[in-house]
């Protein structure tokens, strides 16, 4: 089976990107939002380390511009934009403020970092339930 997750995420990215770019944010933000969840499904599958590490070092890049333009839509929108200089300071201040997308940004990281197998299980084949089985009938 191939990993179809990953090739969908970096579509949904270009999407979000393009809808970025033209400022159609609330778009952008739902469209990056869709592609970490297809991005944190496919690393589930994934099995070449060098393309996982790669996969998330843009993945958290895609999760600082998704947080930026919340910051920046829960603000209405005012200052230089998100990206500008007006985004590291309303970063700062979000984080002393309403807690409403800081939970859902910590929803965000926690679904991430449990997608993320950071140690080789030890799992042997007699753990596995119903391998003997086969071998029966």
């Amino acid at each position: 089976m191939d990993n179809q997750f990953i090739p969908s995420a970096i579509a949904l990215v270009s999407k979000a990107i393009d809808a970025d770019n033209t400022q159609d944010f609330p778009l952008a933000l739902s469209l990056y939002r869709q592609a970490l969840e297809r991005f944190m499904v496919g690393l589930k599958y994934e099995k070449n380390e060098a393309r996982r590490q790669t996969i998330l070092e843009r993945v958290d890049g895609y999760m600082r511009r998704a947080e930026e333009l919340s910051v920046h839509m829960a603000e209405g929108g005012a200052g230089d934009g998100p990206g500008g200089g007006a985004s590291s300071t309303a970063t700062k201040d979000k984080k002393k403020g309403d807690g409403d997308d800081d939970a859902e940004q910590s929803k965000l990281r926690g679904a991430l970092s449990s997608a993320i197998v950071t140690e080789k299980p030890n799992v042997k084949w007699d753990d596995v339930a119903g391998v003997g089985k086969g071998e029966e009938g």
